[in-house]
């Protein structure tokens, strides 16, 4: 994999340890209004993230897109256990 490619899947990691957190948090009924600011902006990183690895143009290698769509496996696994459903609604 390309440097590149493993700076967007280093933080598709990163990112995916903060949204388990977030829903750690929030099963636990322990999320605060800072927290759901902190979720919104990481769950739109990781969203980009993902998207690229949906783009048949990114040029993405086929073992990054592979780490990337298991990356967001992950997260929708995590989503489905915090919240039941696939993406979390984001406050207003």
């Amino acid at each position: 994999m390309s440097p590149l490619e493993n700076t967007l899947i280093n933080s598709a990691r990163s990112y995916l340890d903060l949204v388990l957190s977030y829903c750690a948090a929030h099963k636990a009924g322990q999320v605060s209004e800072d927290d759901e600011k902190d979720y919104s902006s990481d769950r739109g990183a990781i969203n980009a993230l993902f998207d690229i690895a949906h783009n048949p143009e990114s040029g993405l290698s086929p073992e990054a897109k592979a780490a990337l769509l298991e990356i967001e496996s992950k997260d929708q696994a995590a989503l489905m256990e915090a919240f039941g459903f696939k993406g979390a609604p984001l406050e207003e």
